[in-house]
């Protein structure tokens, strides 16, 4: 015979579970958790849940997390505070910066997974994450977030993972909007002697020339130069010839012609001109190739490089370290240019940005 207490015991458990089997049960249903300290079953282990995260169940009643942060049900993780933060412009050309800092000084290995959503279709990959910053009994993990200027993109799906060696200690998601940009057209008009330097590029190999560029923008370094902030890369700023995003038509002599998308921001002055790092890092290319002229490419750190062509003369070398405003070259109009000027770009995992979308590192503070 069941008394009393036995019986507020069932009819409590049997209302937990009915509040709970409407999320169990419900396809694809979006759970919002408003109150931290639950735990739920997902397919690779059990996680408890903090605020405001966001999770959907399955037919099978297996849970999967669609935004916020959840954490194992492991010792490391019993006080464990998490807490997120999205710097930057989430705008196409642009760049935003996820920081996620926890309350455990134990270094972790972190993992971040990208879904850019476009009109049709979407794009995969993934890349590391890194250490930004050490607080006293916290460690900051951070990674750069790219917004194409090629594609329409709606919005991109971020997943960060931090992990030991045996098994994921937290996992982040979100969805981040990412706003439209319009594009202006821009002609340029070459004349004869570089029309055909262009055009006949005196047997270089121009693919061999980008191979190499290309294995330079992928590589995703330890590195945290970035945190000296950023600068302009000349001190006159008040000439831009082209602004970053363009639709270029290149228009060239006898009749021919081609097009591009302007990948950097132009400024123009005389010959000779100082150009300078705008950022701290370290020289990971410094020669002459076809149509970049003599170019610098500059390693800041986790993925972020910044570009300067063009140049009459190569200051910086290869593996030199330079400080924020340390002079790398003087400008010039070597490869494809009308006139001098300082062709100046930024690319994060080989996406270029504009530059100027990157000036938020300038308030970082740890």
């Amino acid at each position: 015979m069941t008394n009393r207490s036995d019986m507020r015991l069932i009819i409590t458990i049997m209302l937990f579970l009915l509040a709970l089997s409407s999320c169990v049960t419900a396809k694809n249903e979006n759970v919002q958790i408003r109150r931290p300290g639950y735990s739920l079953t997902f397919p690779d282990g059990r996680y408890r849940i903090y605020t405001d995260t966001r999770v959907a169940a399955d037919e099978h009643g297996q849970f999967q997390l669609m935004k916020g942060a959840i954490a194992a049900e492991k010792p490391l993780t019993k006080n464990l505070k998490v807490k997120t933060e999205l710097l930057g412009n989430a705008q196409w050309g642009g760049c935003n910066m996820l920081l996620l800092t926890v309350n455990c000084t134990i270094p972790l290995k972190c993992r971040v997974w990208f879904d850019y959503k476009f009109a049709k279709g979407n794009w995969k990959f993934d890349r590391k994450g890194h250490i930004v910053a050490q607080k006293r009994d916290r460690l900051v993990y951070g990674v750069f977030i790219p917004h194409s200027t090629y594609n329409e993109t709606h919005s991109v799906d971020i997943t960060m993972e931090l992990s030991s060696e045996k098994y994921v200690i937290i996992r982040y998601k979100d969805t981040i909007p990412i706003s439209p940009t319009e594009w202006d057209s821009q002609t340029v008009t070459f004349g004869d002697a570089k029309s055909e330097e262009l055009n006949t590029p005196s047997g270089r190999n121009i693919a061999a020339e980008r191979r190499k560029r290309q294995r330079i923008w992928n590589e995703n370094s330890n590195h945290r130069y970035f945190l000296s902030g950023m600068r302009y890369p000349v001190d006159d700023t008040r000439d831009l010839t082209s602004e970053f995003g363009y639709r270029r038509n290149w228009v060239y002599t006898k009749g021919r012609s081609s097009t591009d998308v302007h990948t950097g921001v132009d400024y123009a002055n005389k010959t000779g001109t100082p150009i300078i790092a705008s950022c701290a890092g370290q020289v990971r290319y410094s020669e002459y190739a076809a149509y970049l002229g003599n170019a610098v490419f500059i390693d800041h750190g986790m993925g972020l490089f910044s570009i300067y062509m063009h140049n009459s003369n190569l200051i910086a070398k290869e593996g030199d370290i330079v400080d924020k405003g340390d002079i790398i070259a003087e400008m010039g109009m070597t490869g494809a240019a009308t006139g001098p000027h300082c062709h100046w770009e930024t690319r994060i995992y080989g996406m270029p940005v504009d530059p100027r979308s990157l000036f938020f590192l300038n308030d970082l503070k740890f």
